[in-house]
């Protein structure tokens, strides 16, 4: 639901707006550019920005920009072999937008990617970067504007600000190392969910201290 209240739902065959009078689906489709491979209505993921404008993540042809207002697709952000400033993988499993306004997106192999408002440039962070693992399944930003990544090697706080990283796993009593794409949810009241393969992991961000012990 966007902040206009309108529903906005991702299939595998486009976008689609529900129109609640009429009891029936508006359907947008982004017809790729001559020569481009992959699904781009294949949709995973569905994020609307401080702006109004809807990020879609897709299975397989990278991240797309929509124009609610005008009905219109206004961007498309694909990886391109060579140039580190694209994207890092064409599959989307989720989307996050911060409290500084800038777009995180989590990809299968690519790892965490950062899209800074109107720059068009990604910055990505791998596990060379200190992640899990570069299967980002789940994003969530805590009190503090440190982000919680779910992965398919545990979970992880992400530090933007300092790029610092902690890695958990099931000795830390996740309900396992793996998790499912886009199986994330933040309460009222800060307390963050992860679903996974073996259930579900819930916690409070602010009572996950370091250990004395190491």
């Amino acid at each position: 639901e966007d902040r206009s209240g309108r529903l906005w739902v991702g299939t595998e065959n486009g976008l689609e707006l529900f129109q609640s009078g009429r009891g029936t689906f508006a359907a947008f489709r982004d017809e790729a550019p001559a020569g481009e491979s992959g699904n781009g209505n294949f949709v995973t993921a569905i994020r609307q920005d401080r702006r109004g404008l809807l990020w879609i993540g897709t299975v397989a042809s990278g991240l797309r920009c929509f124009d609610p207002e005008r009905g219109v697709f206004v961007g498309r952000y694909r990886r391109r072999p060579g140039d580190p400033a694209s994207l890092r993988s064409d599959q989307v499993n989720c989307l996050l937008e911060d409290h500084l306004g800038r777009l995180w997106i989590g990809t299968n192999g690519g790892g965490l990617n950062c899209l800074a408002s109107g720059s068009g440039r990604f910055t990505a962070f791998t596990r060379e970067s200190g992640l899990a693992n570069n299967d980002i399944q789940g994003l969530l930003e805590d009190g503090q504007g440190r982000l919680w990544l779910s992965t398919n090697r545990g979970l992880c706080q992400f530090d933007p600000r300092r790029g610092g990283t902690r890695n958990f796993t099931t000795r830390d009593g996740l309900q396992g190392d793996e998790f499912n794409p886009g199986a994330c949810f933040k309460s009222e009241s800060g307390v963050m969910f992860f679903g996974g393969i073996n259930g579900l992991t819930w916690f409070s961000p602010e009572n996950i201290k370091d250990s004395p012990y190491g």
